[in-house]
């Protein structure tokens, strides 16, 4: 992975018999990928990666305010557990489909009190991630 540390690792055995390693990276500031690699011949050979983890609240502020958040002036999105749920599904003809799923929940705090004691914090939406990729195997 490209991030300074991981977050999880996981061996996987496609139906079709294709072994695969399942790595997701961490920054120290709580962001990361999912890297997918074969494993053939005694080498492992990257076939996917995309971000997939996130757990740090950024409150990116808006002068203006999130007014489809209750106009809350500051907002951040984070995957619940931390990382996306990774499924795979063997296609046949060396074709692997991974499916990303989870939830993502929109923090939002209203910080226009200047005194950071009366901040106030909640959780605005839940979002679905459903998103499917295809791979080939080759």
């Amino acid at each position: 992975p490209d991030e300074a540390s991981v977050h999880s690792v996981r061996f996987i055995r496609t139906p079709g018999g294709k072994d695969l390693l399942e790595v997701y990276g961490i920054t120290h500031m709580g962001h990361g990928n999912i890297y997918v690699y074969v494993l053939e011949d005694n080498k492992a050979s990257i076939i996917f990666t995309q971000p997939a983890v996130d757990i740090y609240l950024e409150d990116v502020w808006k002068p203006d305010g999130y007014p489809e958040y209750e106009n809350y002036d500051a907002c951040s999105q984070i995957y619940r557990g931390d990382a996306l749920d990774a499924v795979y599904q063997d296609k046949g003809e060396n074709l692997l489909e991974i499916t990303l799923s989870g939830i993502i929940d929109v923090i939002c705090t209203d910080r226009r009190d200047d005194d950071s004691k009366n901040w106030k914090t909640n959780k605005v939406l839940e979002k679905k991630v459903n998103d499917v990729y295809h791979v080939t195997l080759d």
